[in-house]
């Protein structure tokens, strides 16, 4: 069972994986959950069939309220980046994020600060290293530009609980304190 990309839900309460039945074809990937109760985890249900189409599906992360930050079309010219709202209970239908989510690059990994007020986008452009971005949430709703951080990061992006540290991966696992989100936040969001 070719089981990747585990990402946790805020409050560790559920386990997002990928399922592939075939790793070769890149229309059979979807996003399945696995959901901690009093005795262990539950079996792998998939998610919502609004999600989960006939595309390849990557998870990206869960935010605190249990929408979810997904792509489709994973490194081709057709990947884009989605967000299915969690709403009474269930996913609705997913909206695509447009820029700066998605670019001309490969986007490896995402994840979103608890709060939403920023997001980190791990990503890489052909013969170039694997780059760091952070996007700032606007008054209006809307994101700022990609702003390229100090870091290398490759497919995997977590924040601690409280936001206070990251955990990516480079040639290894490496964390560190998230102090340079505040230090390269625009100065009208200051």
């Amino acid at each position: 069972m070719p089981v990747q990309r585990p990402i946790f839900s805020p409050g560790w309460s559920c386990l997002y994986i990928e399922y592939s039945r075939n790793p070769n074809a890149e229309s059979d990937s979807d996003i399945y959950v696995v959901e901690r109760g009093g005795d262990g985890w539950s079996q792998p249900p998939p998610v919502s069939p609004l999600i989960n189409l006939s595309a390849y599906e990557r998870i990206h992360c869960v935010t605190a309220d249990g929408s979810m930050i997904f792509t489709r079309g994973l490194m081709t010219g057709r990947e884009r980046i989605f967000i299915s709202h969690w709403v009474d209970g269930a996913s609705v239908e997913p909206v695509r994020l447009g820029e700066p989510f998605d670019s001309d690059a490969h986007e490896l990994a995402i994840v979103m600060a608890p709060d939403e007020s920023y997001v980190l986008i791990s990503l890489t452009r052909t013969g170039m290293e694997d780059e760091l971005y952070v996007s700032y949430r606007e008054p209006d709703g809307g994101w700022t530009e990609r702003i390229r951080t100090p870091y290398q990061c490759g497919g995997i992006l977590a924040l601690s609980s409280d936001a206070a540290y990251l955990f990516f991966l480079c040639e290894g696992i490496y964390w560190v304190d998230t102090s340079f989100v505040e230090r390269l936040k625009p100065q009208h969001l200051r």
